[in-house]
């Protein structure tokens, strides 16, 4: 009787020693879901301000596209294309003819 008794004790010590514990471990658990829930809160609101600055480019680019012309957009590819011409129509390339450095073009011409 005395050995059943001393298991049941040891078995009761035992499981008190694991309730000490246990106030700790929830203060763990509650210092972690408060952690988690800063973040999410965190996360939550700037998903809230990307959405905002989301909306608000949106509206930007479709004032753009509202405003833009089609003819405006022509006018430049234009305007580049008679640029790029000027500039290869001032370019001349002679084949043929060895170049040489620091020289004189006018006189390795004529």
């Amino acid at each position: 009787m005395d050995t059943d008794l001393s298991v049941v004790l040891a078995e009761i010590t035992r499981k008190l020693d694991m309730l000490t514990n246990l106030p700790q471990q929830v203060e763990d658990v509650k210092a972690s879901i408060q952690l988690m829930s800063q973040k999410y809160d965190d996360i939550l609101s700037r998903q809230v301000a990307q959405e905002k600055e989301l909306t608000s480019l949106k509206k930007k680019v479709s004032k753009l596209e509202e405003n833009a012309k089609p003819s405006d957009n022509q006018q430049l590819k234009a305007s580049v294309n008679d640029l790029e011409w000027r500039s290869r129509k001032l370019n001349v390339e002679v084949h043929g003819i060895l170049g040489t450095d620091n020289e004189n073009l006018i006189t390795k011409l004529n």
